[in-house]
């Protein structure tokens, strides 16, 4: 009779044990994905902000990857913040690289209009530690952002903080929320976090304009700017009724080149001599900010070598510019001469902070290292296995560039216990108890039969 129970028993503790085994198994597997957070800026899904859809995009392309560019959409984390999305991927060891993008595809070539709001994150490494349950936070300053040459995105770069610590970066503030604005007091001023004074996809409006010569009979002017800063956008002809153009006008714009070249012929006798007077706006140039700036970095600046004037009633002409070219930069606000002047205005937002033009103070470093008091810095071999572990092409072009964090301010915390350990703990334990009851059991039975 003892044996027949030991074996009954012996067969359930077994069956236990492998029913635990199996569970923990499968718990492992459900546990296997991570959690990324991510705060977005208003520009990736406010339309309001001039994001084109209200979605935040997620894409990874290692451990079969999660569809074609940009990906999939996040899934909005209000409990964490208004602009928190988060998205559920595999774990580190199948997941090297991740982007988080405006969920727009600009395409190949790229359509500039969608360019101009396919915002993107830089390729953001997640096997140097474990960044489950973390947030990514932008780092929105010209030493952070870039633009990718294919796709022609802004791309920015940042840092992993915890839920509880990201709102005290260096780098939340840059994104300038209106509400936590609002409690700063004016005995605890916002620290600068950047020396530039507008911010990137600003509007800068140029205007070209002729006076003081009456009787015009031609002109030849250039208008310079940085292209790393600006972007041309479009160029209009003033619709004014008294500007009648009885020839050519033309505003010639060379990619690349930074400059746009304007170049007319005039009947001296039409228009009613429009130009003879005050100056009068003829073209209207539009460039978009590619990054943060100041207006000494637009690198705004006209010449003139060619301005002719009709006399004696169209018998004769006079070369007032010929040749040797008048440059003339930006001072205040305009460019101007006696007859043609170039001038701007901005339409954008401003950074929080005020710009300190009188201090020689570098505010340039690294937003992100002054909040954190725990940086994980990889060394040079480190770097070097984790860029040949993984595949780091941003498919969104044939060649990367992105402008990343200096550092990572991360801090670092210990991974978890895998379930399946603590499901074969939990096994171990069980088969003890069973076979503890067994014996107990079989002492049971043969002090009876004793008896």
């Amino acid at each position: 009779m003892s044996k027949k129970v030991i074996s009954i028993l012996l067969s359930a503790a077994m069956l236990v044990a492998m029913f635990c085994v199996g569970f923990g198994a499968l718990s492992a597997s459900a546990d296997d994905n991570v959690t990324y957070y991510f705060l977005a800026p208003d520009n990736y899904f406010k339309t309001e902000a001039g994001a084109s859809n209200t979605d935040v995009g997620c894409y990874f392309w290692e451990a079969g990857g999660n569809g074609d560019w940009p990906g999939q959409a996040a899934t909005a984390a209000p409990e964490v913040h208004p602009n928190a999305f988060k998205i559920s991927v595999p774990g580190n060891d199948d997941v090297a690289t991740i982007i988080f993008n405006a969920f727009v595809d600009a395409g190949k070539p790229a359509d500039p209009a969608l360019a101009a709001v396919a915002h993107q994150t830089e390729n953001i490494n997640v096997e140097k530690q474990n960044y489950d349950g973390y947030i990514y936070v932008l780092a929105q300053d010209a030493d952070h952002q870039s633009v990718n040459k294919f796709s022609g995105a802004v791309t920015t770069s940042g840092d992993w903080f915890t839920l509880d610590e990201f709102k005290n970066s260096a780098n939340y503030k840059t994104y300038g929320f209106a509400d936590d604005a609002a409690t700063d007091t004016q005995d605890t001023p916002v620290p600068a976090t950047t020396d530039k004074e507008w911010k990137a996809g600003s509007t800068v409006t140029v205007t070209y304009s002729i006076g003081n010569i009456d009787s015009i009979g031609s002109v030849s002017s250039t208008v310079n700017y940085d292209p790393s800063v600006l972007k041309f956008v479009s160029k209009a002809k003033s619709e004014e009724p008294d500007l009648k153009y009885n020839k050519t006008f033309l505003a010639n714009e060379a990619a690349g080149n930074n400059e746009i070249s304007i170049g007319a012929t005039f009947d001296p006798e039409g228009a009613d001599h429009i130009f003879a007077t005050d100056k009068v706006v003829a073209w209207t140039f539009t460039f978009e900010a590619l990054k943060d700036f100041n207006e000494s970095d637009l690198g705004l600046a006209l010449s003139t070598d060619k301005l002719v004037q009709i006399t004696d009633n169209g018998a004769s002409t006079v070369d007032i510019i010929d040749g040797n070219a008048v440059v003339n930069a930006i001072d205040g606000k305009t460019a101007t001469t006696d007859y043609v002047e170039l001038g701007y205005t901005i339409a954008g937002e401003k950074n929080n902070a005020p710009v300190d033009t009188d201090t020689t103070t570098d505010t340039t470093t690294d937003t992100a290292s002054t909040t954190d008091t725990t940086t994980d810095k990889a060394s040079d071999s480190d770097k070097a296995s984790d860029s040949d572990k993984k595949d780091t092409k941003d498919p969104s072009s044939d060649s990367k560039t992105t402008s990343s964090s200096t550092t990572s301010t991360s801090t670092t915390t210990s991974s978890s216990t895998p379930t399946v350990q603590t499901a074969g703990t939990f096994a171990v334990i069980s088969l003890v108890v069973i076979l503890m009851a067994a014996a107990g059991v079989v002492i049971y039975t043969r002090k009876k039969t004793e008896e």
